[in-house]
């Protein structure tokens, strides 16, 4: 069988179809999702990403996780805090670390934007 890029989409769809219908997430309470693939003539390979989701109903991702770790760093209000910007509302999702200039990621309607750490405590308080 010769993989091809759609063949392989289909088959990490059903993969994450299987998982979700397994009952799993709600079992562990977490949130499993896809990250990169790789494939070749004769295989494939896939990360999946599982994270928790805490008690107030934040899932736990890598961004989430940094952005507890290093909020007294960078002085930010809590994860979760919704500010209104533009006559938007705003909620602070996670933290990329290698970004200097705009680190902080809010969500605002299902999409991210990303914010300075500056603008952030000004726009929270």
């Amino acid at each position: 069988m010769q993989m091809t890029k759609d063949k392989v989409k289909a088959m990490i769809a059903e993969l994450l179809a299987i998982i979700k219908a397994s009952d799993f997430e709600n079992k562990y309470n977490m949130i499993v999702s896809r990250e990169n693939a790789i494939f070749d003539d004769t295989n494939f390979s896939v990360k999946l990403s599982a994270s928790f989701i805490n008690e107030n109903g934040q899932v736990m991702n890598r961004e989430a996780t940094n952005y507890k770790r290093y909020q007294l760093v960078h002085d930010l209000p809590k994860l979760g805090t919704t500010f209104v910007y533009n006559r938007k509302i705003y909620t602070t999702i996670g933290l990329k670390t290698r970004s200097v200039n705009k680190p902080v990621i809010c969500n605002c309607q299902g999409k991210e934007y990303l914010f300075a750490t500056e603008a952030i405590k000004a726009l929270c308080k």
